[in-house]
């Protein structure tokens, strides 16, 4: 699991009203020049040399992996764009393969890190308190006999302290592990062929494997953790790979990533996006992230990025960062342009990062390019 890991409305309905779909006439095109200026001037440009690969938006904050050129060493760190400060949280241990999942709801910040660059079972939760500046490790990868349990490496979420996660088992299962952030036992939700968890509106969201192969949509109350009743637009088996979740939106792809399916929280039906990507064919909707009304992915060759609203989207160009963000915010950018009186930038780079508001940004034209 996953892994298991005009643009209008075209009106067509289909099945009742439990796992009622309407399709959304979509396209990819060109990056708008509107979108593009947004992310090329202004925000925040980091040291020379320093690579900054963002996961999570929290208000003026975001968290990420840091690189630098004059060393080997990777650090989670973030980026105060009210300061213009980037601070270290964590170093990743030597050799590690990098930051591969974080979430944050402060005080806290939860990640994944993959700890080896050769061996992908080896990876490690960690949680980070800002009040206190404390990292603890909440999970390994350690099978307890000198190797590695091998399947899915988790993607935690995090609210209200909590944090929960997929942690892969011996003999293929998983268990959706419920951690309080300041202390006490951890929890088991669920045992299965499960999915990472997500969270939508109200709900605690994750999707497993049925003894049949089918794949169902279950949820607790984030609030009582207690079993929440399936909205009839999530009842019945689903085709589920990658899953994203926002205070407005459940997002998931299908098992072939050709298709995107987008539930706004409260309605009774979901929509589905089926792009053709110019020049490339199925878009691949993996790696999903939710910001606004924006589903923003990676397809293997660019990011990209859908108005759920319209089914209007782009590819980002070569040269601007991923982007990624929150209800509130999108923050992307790339490197600095050297001199105009430079043929290229001489020596290290230079990177700048830029948060826009999701309420600012204009209207993406549809199949712009």
């Amino acid at each position: 699991m996953p892994p298991l890991h005009a643009g209008g409305r075209t009106g067509q309905h289909v099945g009742a009203t439990a796992h009622a779909s309407v399709t959304v006439a979509s396209c990819i095109g060109s990056m708008p020049p509107a979108w593009m200026s947004r992310f090329q001037a202004g925000g925040m440009v980091l040291p020379q040399g320093v690579g900054f690969s963002s996961g999570v938006v929290q208000g003026n904050l975001v968290f990420g992996q840091e690189t630098e050129s004059t060393s080997v060493g990777l650090w989670l760190a973030q980026v105060n764009f009210t300061t213009g400060q980037l601070s270290h949280i964590s170093p990743l241990p030597s050799g590690a393969a990098g930051v591969d999942a974080i979430a944050a709801d402060l005080p806290w910040v939860v990640w994944q890190e993959g700890d080896s660059q050769y061996q992908e079972s080896d990876w490690s939760i960690h949680a980070w308190n800002q009040l206190t500046g404390r990292t603890e490790t909440l999970a390994t990868s350690q099978s307890g006999a000198g190797g590695f349990v091998t399947g899915q490496p988790p993607a935690p979420v995090v609210w209200s302290g909590l944090a929960s996660w997929a942690q892969p088992v011996i003999g293929g299962s998983y268990d959706l592990v419920l951690a309080n952030l300041s202390g006490g036992p951890m929890r088991t939700l669920a045992v299965g062929k499960l999915s990472s968890p997500v969270i939508a509106g109200p709900y605690l969201v994750w999707a497993e494997q049925s003894a049949t192969g089918e794949t169902y949509f279950h949820a607790i109350y984030t609030s009582t953790l207690k079993p929440a009743p399936l909205p009839p637009a999530l009842r019945g088996p689903q085709s589920v790979l990658y899953l994203a979740g926002s205070t407005r939106y459940l997002a998931w792809s299908n098992s072939t990533i050709n298709t995107l399916m987008v539930w706004r929280v409260g309605s009774t039906h979901f929509d589905e996006f089926a792009p053709t990507v110019p020049k490339y064919g199925s878009p691949n909707f993996q790696f999903l992230q939710i910001a606004g009304p924006y589903v923003l992915w990676y397809g293997g060759y660019a990011p990209l990025a859908i108005d759920v609203r319209t089914g209007h989207g782009f590819l980002v160009p070569q040269g601007l960062a991923a982007l990624v963000g929150n209800d509130s915010w999108l923050v992307g950018g790339g490197p600095v342009s050297a001199p105009s009186s430079s043929k290229s930038m001489p020596g290290p780079f230079k990177l700048r990062l830029v948060r826009v508001a999701t309420t600012s940004v204009p209207a993406i034209p549809a199949c712009a390019g």
